[in-house]
């Protein structure tokens, strides 16, 4: 029979993410592109707050298939594949989390 060759994951080229934002009154979903494997979990939240506007002052949550994405993560690390979907929820920042930005400003 025929082999099927499939790329390895790290092989993979990763170069758009859709970001899908589900809040109650007004879902969005934002299609990042020019992303690489190597883009840090913490490069595509800052990417994404830039676009929809969102305060310093709000935490955003990215998860891929349930699972909470770490902010030093690349995408390859997230097993986000191209084109691949990712779940962001906004929250408050504490006051000790937006006093802690403020000294590392």
């Amino acid at each position: 029979g025929a082999v099927a060759f499939h790329r390895p994951l790290q092989q993979q080229q990763i170069s758009t993410v859709r970001v899908q934002l589900r809040q109650r009154f007004k879902p969005t979903e934002e299609v990042l592109t020019g992303l690489s494997a190597q883009t840090s979990v913490r490069e595509l939240k800052h990417m994404v707050a830039l676009r929809l506007h969102i305060s310093p002052r709000q935490r955003l949550i990215m998860r891929h298939w349930g699972a909470e994405l770490d902010d030093g993560w690349t995408l390859r690390q997230a097993k986000l594949s191209d084109g691949g979907v990712v779940d962001l929820s906004v929250t408050l920042r504490t006051p000790d989390e937006c006093q802690q930005l403020a000294l590392a400003a």
